[in-house]
């Protein structure tokens, strides 16, 4: 295998007690050129040297994390622990993906944080949202200090609302403005939870309903309709009317 990049042994950080060092393309690769510094990794096994993933500016990559494929890690981002970052995710900004993340064609960005053995697929994760536990956000996007954390679905539907760096992003699910999804709540379809409405318990949240408010959706209800300040803990609720509660 023709490497793609060397470490720089001699050119050094201390971060936490642990020392990180600049990466150094050897040969042109993507958008990489050949010379380029990159960002900071701990060891070999951080970055792999195949595919085109590489780290630029000031991000780091430490303990056994991996970053592969053609994933990028830039700016002032972190990924540590034993996280994996790979296909076409972009982690950015201030974010930080850690412990047993996993992160595939993502956009990690701004301040967001995917931490424990979260999974991110196929989605965006951004501002100062987090996403943690053993939560699954595959085609979502979860913004605004949103979290979605616990035992958490959130899954939308296969169709593509845009391309970022040169990838789909099925983003059709959206939890955002400090919104939460936990314990083992689903949000399904093209369904939005936002402003600091709570769905949780085994409540489930479907097709193109919309939970706003001061809204509490638990128990396990089932919504499928625009909610706005209420609190539901059973049945099944839609625009015509709520059975079974």
């Amino acid at each position: 295998m023709k490497k793609k990049y060397e470490i720089l042994e001699d050119y050094f950080i201390e971060n936490e007690d642990r020392k990180l060092y600049r990466i150094r393309a050897i040969r042109d690769f993507g958008s990489v050129k050949g010379g380029e510094l990159g960002g900071w990794v701990a060891k070999a096994s951080n970055l792999s040297q195949q595919g085109a993933c590489w780290i630029t500016e000031n991000a780091m990559v430490y303990d056994d994390a991996l970053v592969c494929d053609d994933a990028i890690v830039r700016d002032e981002a972190r990924v540590f622990g034993f996280a994996k970052v790979y296909g076409k995710s972009q982690v950015s900004g201030n974010a930080i993906v850690c412990d047993f993340a996993k992160c595939y064609n993502a956009d990690i960005s701004d301040k967001a944080v995917v931490r424990n053995h979260a999974s991110i697929i196929n989605s965006v994760v951004s501002d100062q949202a987090m996403v943690y536990d053993m939560a699954k956000v595959h085609n979502g996007c979860i913004s605004d200090k949103a979290r979605v954390f616990g035992e958490a679905r959130v899954d939308g539907c296969m169709n593509v609302v845009g391309v970022f760096n040169n990838r789909n992003i099925y983003a059709t699910t959206k939890v955002c403005n400090e919104a939460s999804v936990f314990e083992r709540a689903k949000v399904f379809g093209d369904a939005t939870v936002r402003d600091r409405a709570k769905v949780f318990g085994s409540a489930g949240v479907y097709h193109h309903a919309l939970i706003s408010g001061e809204s509490h959706i638990f128990g396990k209800a089932e919504v499928f309709s625009k909610i706005y300040n209420r609190q539901i803990d059973g049945g099944k609720v839609f625009d015509f009317g709520t059975f079974g509660a």
